[in-house]
């Protein structure tokens, strides 16, 4: 398959695949690097389950129909995933174990700080409520709460050593609402009541 103008014609879903066939093909003739074939086939993998988990549940998706759908061989997908939830547990952990490397928590402007890890999360809004709706959330909580912890307890604003648990889970309700309430506030609005609700607790500058 080629990719050119004639293909915009078709669904969104073709468009998309064709681009992905075409993309995949130029990197073997190309001999694209080993990392980048890599990541792409991860990417086409991931893609294509976020596209079957609009319409069935994960427990009726095959790893036939899904690498039919990404356009990859079965052994390109076992070279990188253990199973189906396997691809689902890296994406989390894309989206929020190293969550504050985008923007550490500045004390100094904490409103700042969060709305950016916010807005982080907020790019991820149609799969992340695509996860809710199949009740695939659950890893969620574990990479939410390592590296919130690292990064509360890194920054010593807290009073004693169990304060960065309380407020570690904290967060990971905070957000974890936030996305049961279908992201209904604004990233802007929900980095306000999180400083309101830290008011009292935390030493800010």
């Amino acid at each position: 398959y080629y990719f050119n103008e004639t293909f915009v014609s078709l669904s969104p879903f073709y468009t998309k695949f064709f681009k992905w066939q075409y993309s995949a093909r130029l990197m073997r003739r190309k001999g694209g690097n080993c990392l980048m074939r890599k990541h792409f086939t991860k990417q086409f993998i991931e893609d294509a389950l976020f596209e079957l988990l609009k319409t069935k549940p994960i427990q009726n998706v095959t790893i036939t129909e899904l690498v039919q759908r990404a356009g990859v061989s079965k052994a390109s997908f076992y070279r990188n995933f253990l199973d189906i939830n396997s691809v689902i547990n890296e994406y989390l952990n894309k989206v929020f174990g190293n969550l504050y490397e985008i923007c550490p928590i500045n004390p100094a402007n904490i409103e700042l700080s969060i709305k950016v890890v916010l807005d982080h999360i907020y790019q991820h809004k149609d799969r992340l409520l695509i996860l809710r709706k199949n009740n695939l959330l659950s890893n969620m909580d574990s990479f939410l709460f390592d590296c919130t912890l690292e990064e509360i307890t890194r920054n010593k604003v807290l009073d004693n050593k169990y304060q960065p648990y309380f407020f570690t889970g904290a967060t990971v309700g905070f957000i974890s609402s936030w996305i049961k309430y279908d992201f209904s506030d604004s990233s802007d609005v929900m980095a306000k009541y999180f400083v309101r609700s830290l008011n009292g607790y935390m030493k800010f500058n």
